[in-house]
């Protein structure tokens, strides 16, 4: 950083001190403070202006958080930190309750020595300008100007800089240099416009309010009045929408790459063709249908699809994958499974490399998606020459547009989707939009949603137990207009009733009796319980879904209500406050038994153990029946895509489930607003028996991006943290809706990978578009690869990382793909694989040999002594996994390594010490140093121990290390087909 400085864009720190007094005290004492200088800020606002009410609103609703994140810490601190939180609660309070004066001065005081306990999510980023891209009191601000053009990467959102602030469940601030980065482009460049490049900003997702920005909400006090244009995928509507809502963004939608069906290679097509000999020999004793089975019986093996197919054809029968045996199971049926299997993978479609925003394609890249847009139907003439001429009008729009917003133009409107399944997003360079929340789910959805419920349901076993976790995502619901919302309605037996223009207005249950109501398509089917986890923009775009979720649960109570005041008349009150918010048109008693409704027999189970545990009736009622989950309000993201990818952050997997239940245990519904509800979130994680991700994209899979396994994996992670197995992880694929799947996530995730990122009709495009198209082998594969990993290694198995080793270290395909890796600025990205492929193999996921670990070691540390560190979550200066590899290197490299290691690492000032006992914060008066004496300086002993003391009770030990030269490269890529799609 010393020598970028005179080199680099730069603001002095009192330039920014002078510009940080102009903040609003909220701000001030966030960055400073942490969330308790938010917090003490707005209850002294709210205090200042007379409003008690909103103060112990505010107070209680933070509190709660806080002393669940103190909790939850196994810190040297946590117990002086939670009496530290008692006496800050109780002074607020009493000084509301005019009980004593309790001083400005007192609070401040209790305040400070909470955020000096150094507890991760506790602290801000201290007085400015902070520690982040600081030399000599000056920010650092990296970049390149051409002219009046000015490009640089946006600053680090935090964690890149305290990894320990992963563990948090609270929101934590952006750093002082994102704030100062943006005040120098409005008052220092005085841009004009800022243009944001990729997918996605983190400004959009910083903390606060969801719409109505005001002056405390970072998106609104970043960006000022300065114009925003968005280049933004066509398929990312839903993140895209955010951008709108929260940075006011007008987006410039752009093609995803040309979309080609999967071609067979190697084993598969071999595969394939045993398939297909088996097939044509008709005469069943042939001994070509013979050696067919026998040889693909061993090309099973081979590919280790022994154990999934198990599990499939088990699934296909209603059976348990212990009552499968493969080489037990009939020829034709094996056949069968294998046959479907390439099938499954030839039906799926990849991205030929990436589109280059506002240039024209080819005409085979125009050919290839035509084709796929037709997929089985064949469109008539008229409709195919239209789709032709907007799809290769495209570019040109894009490019139009994008200059006309510059010049302050109007950009036209129009939808966003995956243009296979929407060809009306064409042509591209329009500023897109969603659709409406009201209208969601669909009656298209719901048709399909409950489809693919009846379908997950008939693959049960008999003695499948345990409750159904949905995951939704508002990209999804925008692609697929609420097909996972009405799948969750249709488990709890529930379905919208629509007005005459599509809009929902309310709720209706479905009766469990077939012969009653066609829409029970199934005999003897349950009313299942069903957990809602939502994302954070799930939770801003569509908040009015979270009220009819939570609706629908308590309808489908309502249908065993009567049952329940029957057998459980002591539960009467309780059941009456979980049913209270059902508006009067809904309310429906009912007489269903328990056995048949799940949510009413795992109400009345939660209720009466709360009760037991003292919990009153009303609130005991109330909290059983609670079933949607998410983020804190302002807070985006499980948690478990940053955690995993800061390896050295963790040791123990629990550790990420921990971090997705601190992130995730919020509930919301009719009357509720994301309050911290741990407990109960923890008691319906602990029944979880099977999990669902939906994908309605053709373009995005599960290894394209982190918010699967944040998601899913996450939840299964935390699902077998409290259970002690993982739970039965399920995928609906129905990008095609002609033809909606319900798999495995093993089926999924596998397939996938096979079909996609190991095959070289997917490698050799992104081989041509040299850097962008190495990052997308490396960040928008390996980094998910490693994140499904550690979140569900029962699915990614040891053979796994043999075929990533294989195909691109060893070039298996022969396409050049080492070598290519090896190029320029690639060979950072080849460095950052190889780490994660042998962090793998040190944490014991992948077992390779000893010879297989020291030519990816030699080749690792031969790379790093050369063209240093890749500046990645797995290898920086501190991590463990660098003397693991240090260890295996002969002793002339290891110097040459370590050189290079210890030359990365930076030093940072020491934090000032913490008090390491609570009478130190306000001393008595007996204690207190007598006037005119002097204190007593500490002997250079009793110095030493004191400090020690200091950091046992919470002093900041930051390891931050920074990545802005590296993301200055990565928003020079270009326009990737992004990397986010929830």
């Amino acid at each position: 950083m010393e020598a970028m400085a005179g080199q680099v864009a730069s603001l002095t720190g009192q330039e920014y001190r002078r510009y940080f007094a102009t903040l609003p005290s909220t701000i001030r004492g966030e960055l400073v403070q942490g969330p308790l200088g938010y917090l003490h800020a707005r209850l002294a606002q709210a205090d200042a202006q007379g409003e008690p009410g909103l103060v112990r609103e505010v107070l209680a609703r933070v509190a709660k958080d806080l002393r669940h994140l103190l909790e939850q810490h196994d810190h040297p601190a946590r117990e002086r930190a939670l009496d530290l939180l008692d006496q800050y609660v109780q002074g607020w309070q009493a000084r509301l309750d005019h009980e004593q004066a309790v001083e400005s001065e007192t609070l401040e005081s209790l305040r400070d020595a909470l955020v000096a306990t150094g507890i991760p999510g506790l602290t801000g980023w201290g007085e400015p300008p902070g520690r982040s891209m600081i030399v000599d009191d000056r920010m650092l601000f990296p970049g390149l100007r051409f002219g009046n053009i000015f490009i640089g990467p946006q600053p680090p959102r935090g964690w890149e800089v305290d990894e320990e602030l992963l563990h948090a469940n609270t929101t934590f601030p952006p750093t002082h240099q994102y704030l100062g980065f943006y005040h120098w482009l409005r008052t220092r460049f005085a841009a004009d416009a800022l243009v944001y490049v990729g997918r996605h900003s983190t400004r959009e997702f910083l903390p606060r309010r969801r719409a109505g920005l005001a002056e405390d909400d970072y998106p609104e006090l970043l960006g000022g009045n300065l114009p925003l244009i968005y280049p933004y995928i066509v398929d990312g509507v839903g993140e895209g929408i955010q951008a709108k809502r929260r940075a006011l963004g007008v987006m410039i939608g752009h093609l995803t790459p040309p979309l080609a069906a999967t071609e067979l290679y190697d084993d598969l097509l071999e595969l394939r063709q045993l398939v297909e000999t088996f097939e044509v020999a008709t005469d069943p004793d042939s001994p070509t249908r013979h050696r067919a089975v026998t040889m693909l019986r061993e090309r099973i093996e081979g590919l280790e699809l022994t154990e999934a197919f198990e599990r499939e054809i088990a699934s296909d029968l209603g059976l348990t994958a212990e009552e499968v045996n493969l080489d037990e199971v009939a020829a034709e049926l094996l056949v069968h499974e294998a046959g479907h299997y390439v099938t499954d993978m030839q039906e799926r479609f990849m991205p030929l490399g990436l589109h280059v925003f506002g240039r024209d394609w080819d005409e085979e890249a125009v050919a290839t998606m035509l084709a796929s847009m037709a997929g089985d139907t064949e469109p008539g003439a008229e409709e195919q020459a239209g789709r032709k001429a907007r799809l290769e009008a495209s570019p040109r729009h894009e490019r139009e547009n994008f200059l006309g917003a510059l010049a302050g133009r109007f950009v036209p409107p129009g939808p966003g989707n995956d243009p296979l399944r929407t060809p009306e997003v064409l042509p591209t360079g329009r500023n897109f939009h969603a659709l409406s929340s009201d209208l969601v789910p669909t009656q298209v959805a719901w048709s399909l949603g409950s489809e693919m419920a009846a379908t997950a349901r008939s693959r049960d076993a008999e003695t499948a137990k345990g409750s159904e976790a949905l995951v939704l995502w508002a990209s999804d619901t925008v692609r697929d207009e609420g097909v996972m919302i009405a799948f969750g309605f249709d488990m709890l037996g529930v379905k919208p009733r629509w007005n005459s223009r599509g809009i929902v207005q309310g709720l209706e249950r479905l009766p469990l009796n077939a012969d009653l109501n066609e829409d029970a398509a199934e005999q003897g089917r349950e009313r299942r319980d069903v957990l809602f986890t939502t994302s954070g923009l799930f939770r801003d775009l569509y908040e009015d879904q979270l009220v009819w979720l939570d609706l629908a649960v308590r309808l489908a109570l309502d249908a065993a209500s009567e049952t329940i005041r029957a057998e459980h008349p002591q539960l009467a009150g309780a059941l009456a406050a979980a049913l209270d918010p059902l508006p009067e048109e809904m309310r429906d008693p009912g007489r269903e038994a328990l056995a048949d409704n799940r949510v009413a027999a795992r109400w009345v189970a939660d209720t009466r153990e709360l009760m037991a545990r003292g919990e009153p009736a009303t609130a005991a009622g109330d909290q059983a029946a609670w079933r949607v989950f998410g983020t804190a309000p302002g807070a985006y993201g499980a948690g478990v895509n940053r955690l995993a990818s800061r390896s050295s952050a963790w040791e123990e997997r629990d550790e990420l489930g921990s971090a997705y239940r601190r992130r995730m245990g919020h509930v919301y519904g009719q009357e509720q607003g994301g309050e911290s509800a741990h407990a109960a979130f923890d008691a319906n994680l602990a029944r979880v028996g099977r999990t669902y991700l939906g994908r309605a994209s053709h373009l995005y899979g599960l290894l394209d991006n982190d918010d699967g396994f944040d998601f899913q994996g996450g939840l299964s992670n935390a699902v077998e943290q409290l259970a002690g197995t993982p739970p039965d992880n399920r995928v609906l694929q129905h990008a095609d809706p002609d033809n909606p799947k319900v798999e495995s996530l093993e089926r999924a995730l596998l397939g996938e990978l096979r079909s996609r990122n190991l095959n070289p009709q997917w490698l050799r495009p992104l081989m041509e578009h040299g850097y962008a198209g190495a990052r997308t082998m490396g960040s928008d594969f390996l980094d998910n690869l490693w994140g499904w990993q550690v979140t569900s290694p029962q699915v990614v198995r040891s053979w796994v990382w043999d075929e990533v080793d294989a195909v691109y270290f060893q070039d298996r395909h022969d396409l050049g793909l080492d070598d290519f890796l090896a190029e320029g600025h690639n060979v950072h990205v080849k460095t950052h694989m190889q780490a994660t492929a042998l962090l793998a193999a040190k944490r014991g996921y992948w077992d390779a040999d000893e010879a297989t670990l020291e030519r990816l070691s030699g080749e690792f540390a031969e790379a790093v002594i050369e063209h240093g560190l890749p500046g990645s979550g797995h290898a920086h200066p501190d991590h463990p996994l660098l003397p693991w590899i240090a260890a295996r290197l002969d002793d002339e490299r290891r110097e040459a390594f370590n050189a290079v290691i210890e030359a990365a690492r930076l030093e940072f000032r020491k934090p000032e010490s913490a008090p390491t006992t609570i009478r130190e914060v306000e001393p008595s008066p007996a204690e207190a140093t007598p006037p005119n004496e002097a204190p007593t300086a500490p002997s250079g002993a009793e110095a030493q121990e004191n400090e020690t003391s200091a950091i046992a009770e919470g002093g900041v030990a930051m390891l931050p290390w920074l990545l802005g030269l590296a993301a200055l490269v990565l928003l020079l890529g270009g326009m990737l087909y992004g990397r986010r799609a929830r």
